[in-house]
């Protein structure tokens, strides 16, 4: 009898240690973490955020920390880091006037600023519906960005970014996501009645005419204009705004502005959004900064054909 259950243990450990290396030769097959429904890889995680407990921060830690405390998954949108390159600058005497908005900052302690290029993906949830399996992502190519390393009270290294050339920079859209398709796939290639039914070069050059340089469409100012000159504009795709600067022509007492969205039929995408204007300071002919916030979920913004600047009415 103990031998009997001596080789049912044996015959046990074998079939566990069996499924142990099957498990291992396969794992990343069945593996579903959240990057599935993105089609792409996982978002890194952060683990151990204390080292080095002495000295300065390495490039290669500051790196790591870096990805991990930007990627993650929020709202049906995945951020990932792709191509990140950091240079990493001097120990900087911490100043607390710099960081009064991070109250968990170590003031005993240097930062230690760095300069970096990357490539920042925000991916949709691939639906066939949709059919944006394999392009669900749009990247944005950031080769100037900036930010800092800092110690916290809790003994953990947080690494941010904290500025973007966000008017320069080039934005991809329908791009694969990171560990993902790198091709389209055959059902999402356009059929050959699709081709036909492609716009003629006329309507192309009309329809890029409507959109800026980053494939936007252009605000309809028009409205706006009778009262004041709009200087400049910008979508401001990491705060979803729409930003721009005007001067006041003329005194008016509209009662506010308001941004729409419409479709090629005319029809409104999302709600209406309030226009904010930065400060108090209606002086004619001065410089004024408003912003308002747009839609930037991709699917929404490919129906966008017309966004459109109105008065306030109540």
């Amino acid at each position: 009898m103990k031998n009997q259950n001596t080789q049912r243990l044996q015959k046990v450990l074998l079939a566990t240690i069996a499924a142990i290396f099957i498990l291992g030769a396969f794992g990343s097959t069945f593996a579903q973490g959240v990057g599935a429904k993105y089609g792409s890889r996982d978002p890194k995680v952060c683990g151990n955020t204390k080292n080095p407990t002495k000295g300065a921060i390495s490039s290669a830690q500051a790196t790591e920390y870096i990805i991990c405390g930007k990627e993650r998954d929020e709202g049906g949108h995945l951020t990932l880091v792709e191509n990140l390159k950091i240079q990493l600058g001097a120990a900087t005497p911490f100043n607390r006037n710099t960081f009064g908005y991070a109250p968990d900052v170590d003031a005993k302690f240097p930062v230690y600023p760095f300069r970096a290029s990357l490539d920042m993906y925000q991916c949709n949830e691939v639906s066939d519906s949709m059919e944006n399996r394999g392009k669900s992502c749009t990247v944005y190519v950031r080769p100037k960005a900036t930010g800092v390393c800092v110690k916290t009270t809790f003994g953990d290294w947080r690494c941010e970014l904290s500025g973007f050339d966000v008017g320069g920079a080039e934005r991809k859209f329908d791009m694969p996501p990171p560990g993902g398709a790198k091709t389209v796939a055959a059902k999402d290639k356009p059929t050959a009645a699709a081709k036909n039914n492609q716009q003629p070069d006329a309507a192309k050059a009309d329809a890029d005419e409507n959109r800026d340089a980053n494939g936007f469409p252009k605000p309809d100012f028009s409205e706006m204009e009778k009262y004041y000159e709009i200087v400049k504009y910008e979508y401001d795709p990491i705060r979803k705004r729409l930003n721009f600067v005007a001067k006041m022509k003329k005194e008016n007492n509209t009662a506010g502005w308001i941004i729409n969205f419409y479709d090629a039929d005319g029809v409104k995408v999302g709600s209406e959004n309030n226009v904010i204007p930065v400060g108090t300071d209606y002086a004619l002919d001065q410089p004024m900064k408003f912003y308002a916030d747009a839609l930037f979920r991709e699917s929404e913004m490919k129906q966008v054909k017309k966004v459109v600047i109105t008065r306030k009415i109540y």
